[in-house]
């Protein structure tokens, strides 16, 4: 392989390559956060968590930037797939472990958004049905004894804490 990277220049990836992990760190960290908080129906604190990631993505986008200049500026590959495969050792390898935990990390955030956005889904439809309720619209859907959700018939009786 031809060595593009002096050590000092792979050590100057490397911290990049750390840099970003720990602001990915940071987003698993903040949208496990917004889960529990929309989970416990704490929505009046969602937009701290939300105003957090934002920086978060931003900080990551200047990271992004950062190690595009320092790349593209010597031609060096700026996939880091394709840095892997022109590096010597042990960089190779240590930009390979950086690229696995990427990956890893990547499930892990489109997992946490993807519960996030099922949650408050979920809490949005039931503060609608809530409103309808405490407003007189009912639908035509109600609760069996299980929490089962149920056809109900238009002008029966609505149970509301065991009373009628």
């Amino acid at each position: 392989m031809v060595d593009l990277l002096s050590s000092e220049d792979a050590g100057r990836v490397a911290d990049v390559l750390w840099q970003y992990r720990r602001q990915l760190d940071r987003m698993e960290f903040l949208l496990e956060t917004q889960l529990l908080l929309a989970a416990a129906g704490k929505d009046e604190h969602l937009h701290h968590v939300a105003d957090l990631l934002n920086e978060t993505a931003d900080a990551l986008a200047y990271i992004d930037l950062q190690r595009g200049i320092l790349l593209s500026d010597r031609g060096i590959p700026v996939d880091l797939s394709e840095l892997i495969k022109v590096v010597d050792s042990p960089w190779d390898e240590v930009f390979s472990d950086h690229k696995q935990w990427f990956a890893s990390s990547l499930a892990r955030i489109q997992d946490l958004s993807a519960r996030n956005r099922r949650t408050i889904e979920q809490s949005q439809a039931a503060l609608s049905e809530l409103a309808d309720l405490l407003s007189g619209e009912t639908s035509d859907n109600g609760y069996d004894g299980s929490g089962r959700k149920v056809s109900t018939s238009s002008g029966s009786a609505l149970l509301f804490d065991g009373q009628v």
